[in-house]
């Protein structure tokens, strides 16, 4: 028997349900993100017009997308809406959700299938509506889980923004500053990620801070230019005792998301050079303890010659995390370091 969940959706919301049954007035769903909660859709909502045929409409097991139109839960009933609901949100309610379930099944295969080498530190960074879900799955395994992002201010009117107090309130005590695609899209510059870096180091959040150029600075030889600036930003104002709670991560703009990696020689010498700066900055042996990783376009097909180079510590792992076998692939060239 399927516990009740005790969560409620929201009138309003969208749904991702199953067809339980099929009645004449109408179809009963089971609401798919709670479990053991079902609602009812009317036939006057399953379609625009008159259904005449509400078979030819909803069918037992098709899984379809409705909007939650009245809860009363004193009754424990939730009304639906089929016809609510447009072909553009109902795609992108569908997608959303293969996404979730994709996500939560790696990561509960991960707990349970995880044989890395006890050295190794593995961690994930779902987007911040899974979070929570993610910190539940893996709160028994070795894997850590890490925000995508978090706003510089501890609190304060900034909507849609998520704080570092927001983070732990759910468990999460880290979190990625700098990503290349909250610099291009974003606009955020060095002196916000700077502020991002403060917040989260001054309340005991470790940080996974990323840092790379483009493809024009490369192409004019200005990549190793750019590199210094950024991490001059970056390490300016920190305190010895504050890396212990700081990862590095190398990503190349133009290697981001196009199949496009750096060659193992491009992205050594740019590890090298950042070594190089923080011994300058502070000291050898600290400079060869930070972690320093290479994100851009990881695959199993090249992360071994990638993670062959002597500065490069691991990966900052995108697409080819969502496929449990090539994440792992990954994971274990580096057991061949």
């Amino acid at each position: 028997m399927t516990e009740t969940s005790e969560d409620w959706p929201d009138e309003g919301d969208l749904v991702v349900c199953s067809v339980k049954s099929v009645k004449e007035n109408g179809a009963y769903l089971d609401l798919d993100g709670y479990p053991g909660r079902e609602g009812f859709v009317f036939i006057g909502e399953i379609a625009t017009g008159w259904v005449r045929n509400i078979r030819a409409h909803v069918r037992e097991g098709q899984r379809i997308v409705a909007k939650v139109i009245g809860i009363k839960r004193d009754r424990d009933s939730i009304t639906l809406s089929i016809k609510s609901v447009s072909e553009e949100r109902r795609r992108g309610a569908l997608q959303s959700w293969k996404n979730e379930q994709r996500a939560t099944q790696i990561m509960k295969v991960a707990a349970d299938r995880i044989n890395w080498k006890k050295e190794i530190e593995v961690k994930v960074s779902p987007s911040y509506v899974n979070l929570e879900s993610a910190v539940k799955i893996l709160e028994n395994s070795p894997i850590e889980v890490v925000a995508q992002n978090m706003h510089y201010e501890e609190q304060g009117a900034y909507t849609g923004e998520i704080s570092y107090k927001m983070l732990k309130c759910i468990n999460v005590n880290s979190v990625i500053i700098g990503h290349s695609e909250r610099r291009m899209i974003f606009g955020e510059n060095d002196d916000i990620i700077k502020r991002k870096i403060n917040t989260a180091l001054n309340n005991e959040m470790d940080v996974i801070i990323c840092f790379g150029e483009s493809l024009e600075d490369r192409n004019k030889k200005k990549h190793i230019e750019i590199i210094s600036n950024q991490l001059d930003v970056i390490i300016s104002d920190l305190k010895i005792n504050q890396w212990k709670q700081i990862i590095l991560a190398y990503e190349p703009i133009w290697a981001i998301g196009t199949g496009v990696n750096a060659t193992p020689e491009q992205a050594q010498e740019i590890h090298k050079h950042v070594r190089a700066e923080i011994a300058i900055a502070f000291n050898k042996s600290l400079a060869d303890s930070v972690p320093i990783l290479y994100g851009g376009s990881l695959k199993p097909n090249n992360s071994e010659e990638i993670f062959s180079k002597p500065d490069i510590d691991g990966g900052l792992i995108g697409g080819a995390s969502l496929s449990f076998e090539d994440f792992n692939s990954i994971i274990k060239s580096i057991d061949k370091k």
